[in-house]
């Protein structure tokens, strides 16, 4: 081999290491980032919810986070996050309370980027590390500096806004619409952000200091200890020697938004006037059908909302039928018979009647009365109920009381107690003594897996308990016991066991004999209560948004698991009939195999993205053949679409074996809800509704005897001007 070549092979060897080494050097210094969990504050054991890659994750102390990630906290979590490139600390990270934060790796290019949908956060970056952080509004760049975020929208003009605050270090904020309105925030300066404006820097009040000294501190030693990390170190005096305070701040215009959840304001006593008075002028306009009758609909729903603490809102419609103009049947009627404008004059003079009815048509006219705790530690929920369901669906059944509307209205009520060991709720259909009322206790051992939970209930229905006349009365109760096991019950999977058991038992009593059909039978026919027992036992299994519950069922007599469901409310006016033969036969023959059912009930559940959900259950027992389909759909945009669009669909059918044989068998056994609504315009909704009920009574009667619907509009005249104006400037 000649000397010129060795020479060559030499130098392409050489060429080829010294390649090596840089390329090496190369991907040394694009070191890979992460974050890791230092610290999760939580008062209630309740995990912040996480998505990574669009999927509901679980996070923990010291878990990992290298991919792009949604972090959701709630009241009282917190969490406290370093984040590192390669080997060394690239900056600390503090989500507060109510905060949504998108975080953002781009690991090809390096880049870190931040996005505060509504919340706060505070970052503190070690020595030449940046940071980006994005919104709809603006953006801002940041190199070895401690600054903190706010941002929210606010609720009456839909307007972004917030602030960003330094506390070491500077920082540039550009408005995304206007490149040349930017502005350098110094230390000890806060620059505020309108929309896309991008305000002129001014100097942080003690007060401002004094709130993020006391709720954006910092909980890991190794985090406070570091040189780099300034807020936890710094005191008024050092404020004080650095700024000379202005008295004169709007603290009004400055006050932080740390402690306020999604975009809504902390203090109750703050009410933005413009904003009650544009919920208190609304208007609802709609064509609307019940009782073989089409009228018109014309009703103010005004509301006062306290910042989502405390709600309060009145319905006040007038259902008239021009074609009945000349007669006393030009006011359609509510629950089949009740005038609700009378206020007791059509009931003849009976005291009894009057009292009870101008109760009734008072109540009807609040749509809603809500307060819930700061703490929610409980909540008082009245007027429109919806998607009611006890503990795993055992007696009471997705309960939706709007889907009764405008035919049949309720004054419905929920109380709910809410502990880490104790939950409590108290249900009444109607607050007068006219509807199904439930009290439900929960004791549970504090953890969301490993958990073990024994739950004690009761229904009563007291639809037909008011009697003015001589008839029986019947209130029947159920009373039931689960004990439930939560092997483990995490954001990615849950498994769990139970076994429940219930008795059901039909009370009666006449006012008028004072005699009782419950108490003969009791007499006579002790046995007979054997025959109104019900269990089941089974798994509850979830990955993700599917989750899938599967029980083994037995039933007995009247009662029945899933009992009080929307087909048993419709269909109850024939309930006393069924009650009464019941225990009519009992008397004459006693009990015999046949009343015992056994069978099974499997439900589904789906959840796809975050704008459909699906529920689905399959019932059925026999010996005496009885089976139930349910299934439930909802579409809604979730404001997150430029024109809202919410579409909800509910169908049950029972006896599906023998409903498919005739018309007049579908119509007895099946239930049918449809509504969607649109909102073109802000202030402006468009609800189409419409149902179809089982015809209980004449089956004879022509098929839109069971047909409703209510078809129509509803407008905030004062919100749309409003939208209007903001845009137009």
């Amino acid at each position: 081999m000649s000397y010129n070549k060795i020479i060559i092979y030499i130098f392409i060897i050489i060429l080829l290491i010294s390649t090596s080494f840089v390329n090496a050097q190369t991907q040394q210094e694009k070191k890979e980032i992460y974050a890791i969990v230092t610290r999760i504050t939580s008062s209630n054991n309740d995990m912040p919810a996480v998505y990574i890659e669009n999927e509901s994750a679980q996070i923990m102390d010291n878990d990992i986070i290298s991919s792009n990630v949604v972090i959701i906290t709630k009241d009282n979590q917190k969490i406290e996050l370093i984040l590192y490139q390669g080997e060394e600390i690239h900056s600390y990270i503090f989500i507060a309370e109510n905060t949504d934060l998108t975080f953002n790796i781009d690991q090809v290019k390096s880049l870190i980027s931040l996005n505060v949908k509504y919340g706060g956060i505070r970052v503190s970056l070690r020595e030449k590390r940046e940071i980006n952080y994005n919104s709809e509004t603006v953006r801002s760049i940041s190199t070895n500096a401690e600054f903190g975020v706010i941002s929210k929208v606010d609720i009456n003009s839909n307007i972004r806004e917030g602030y960003f605050i330094v506390f070491n270090g500077s920082l540039e904020v550009t408005s995304l619409r206007n490149a040349s309105n930017k502005e350098i925030v110094q230390k000890y300066y806060m620059c505020q952000f309108t929309g896309f404006n991008v305000l002129k820097p001014k100097k942080i009040s003690r007060e401002i200091f004094s709130l993020w000294k006391s709720r954006m501190i910092f909980s890991v030693n190794s985090i406070i200890e570091d040189k780099n990390v300034y807020l936890e170190k710094m005191n008024f005096s050092d404020l004080d020697k650095m700024i000379a305070v202005n008295k004169d701040i709007d603290l009004k215009r400055e006050e932080p938004l740390i402690s306020e959840t999604k975009d809504e304001t902390s203090d109750i006593r703050k009410i933005d006037k413009a904003k009650l008075l544009a919920d208190l002028l609304s208007i609802q306009i709609s064509a609307i059908g019940f009782n073989n009758d089409i009228g018109i609909k014309f009703a103010l729903d005004p509301s006062i909302n306290f910042n989502d603490r405390f709600e309060l809102g009145l319905y006040l419609p007038v259902y008239y039928a021009p074609y009945n103009t000349m007669n006393e049947n030009r006011f359609m009627k509510v629950n089949g018979v009740n005038n609700e404008w009378s206020f007791g004059s059509d009931q003849g003079g009976a005291a009894d009647r009057m009292v009870f009815d101008i109760f009734s048509d008072l109540l009807l006219k609040i749509n809603k009365i809500k307060y819930t705790h700061p703490d929610k530690l409980f909540i008082i929920n009245y007027g429109d109920i919806y998607d009611i369901s006890d503990f795993l669906t055992y007696s009471l059944v997705s309960y939706n009381s709007f889907i009764f509307h405008p035919e049949y209205r309720k004054s419905s009520m929920s109380f709910k107690i809410n502990f880490r060991w104790f939950e409590g709720t108290i249900y009444a259909e109607d607050v007068l003594p006219k509807g199904l009322y439930g009290l439900e206790l929960m004791f549970m051992t504090p953890f969301t897996s490993n958990r073990l939970r024994f739950r004690l209930s009761s229904f009563f229905d007291f639809y037909n308990f008011m009697k003015f006349e001589t008839e029986e009365s019947f209130f029947p109760g159920q009373f039931n016991a689960t004990v439930d096991y939560d092997a483990f019950n995490v954001n990615f999977m849950r498994f769990s066991l139970f076994s429940s058991f219930g008795a059901y038992m039909p009370f009666s009593y006449n006012n008028y004999t004072k005699t009782s059909l419950f108490k003969t039978l009791l007499d006579e026919m002790p046995p007979a209560m054997l025959n109104n027992f019900s269990a089941s036992t089974g798994f509850v299994f979830r990955v993700l948004r599917f989750a899938i519950q599967s029980e083994f069922v037995y039933d007995s007599g009247l009662n029945k698991v899933g009992i009080f469901d929307n087909l048993y409310m419709i269909k109850r006016e024939l309930n006393p009939d069924y009650i009464e033969d019941w225990m009519r036969l009992m008397l004459k023959r006693g009990i015999v195999h046949t009343d015992q059912h056994y069978g099974f009930r499997v439900l589904f559940n789906f959840e796809i993205t975050k704008f459909i959900f699906i529920d689905l259950s399959y019932q059925m027992t026999f010996l005496e053949y009885y089976d139930k389909i349910y299934f439930k759909l909802l579409l809604d945009s979730n404001d997150e679409w430029k024109v809202r669009f919410a579409f909800f669909t509910l169908f049950e059918l029972e006896y599906i074996g023998v409903s498919f044989q005739g018309l007049s068998n579908l119509r007895k056994n099946s239930i049918l809800h449809m509504g969607l609504t649109i909102s073109p315009l802000t202030g402006l909704d468009i609800d189409l509704r419409a149902s179809i009920f089982p015809e209980i009574f004449v089956l004879s009667n022509p098929w839109h005897t069971g047909f409703m619907f209510d078809c129509g509009v509803k407008i905030k005249p004062l919100v749309m001007y409003q939208k209007i104006k903001n845009k137009n400037e």
